[in-house]
């Protein structure tokens, strides 16, 4: 249905409502499951585009399991996605891959 579905790690279920102010509201839960705290590892800002990114640990009270976020914003727009251990990894790999194939990219 639309508008309904699940998040990982307990968060619930959206309601049919929509995605705005009262839906999130309804969809909050107190639930430890739902508890993480947050903290900043790095920031970056794009000279080409001007893009910000932010890369933060996540860590959830229950379970001990961390994630890596990674949010960007373009101007008023942010782009948020969480990413397991494994493939912050192979992201970061091959990110480091590219870069070293570039004029310049070798480390000193």
């Amino acid at each position: 249905m639309r508008g309904e579905g699940s998040y990982p790690f307990g968060v619930g279920s959206i309601p049919a409502t929509g995605y705005g102010r009262r839906a999130r509201q309804n969809a909050q839960s107190t639930d430890d499951m739902d508890k993480f705290t947050t903290t900043t590892i790095e920031r970056l800002q794009v000279p080409l585009g001007g893009q910000e990114i932010e890369l933060q640990q996540i860590d959830f009270a229950v379970g001990g399991m961390s994630m890596l976020r990674v949010r960007i914003r373009e101007g008023r727009r942010f782009t948020i996605f969480d990413l397991d251990p494994a493939t912050a990894r192979t992201w970061g790999d091959a990110m480091s891959r590219w870069a070293q194939a570039q004029p310049g990219g070798q480390a000193q």
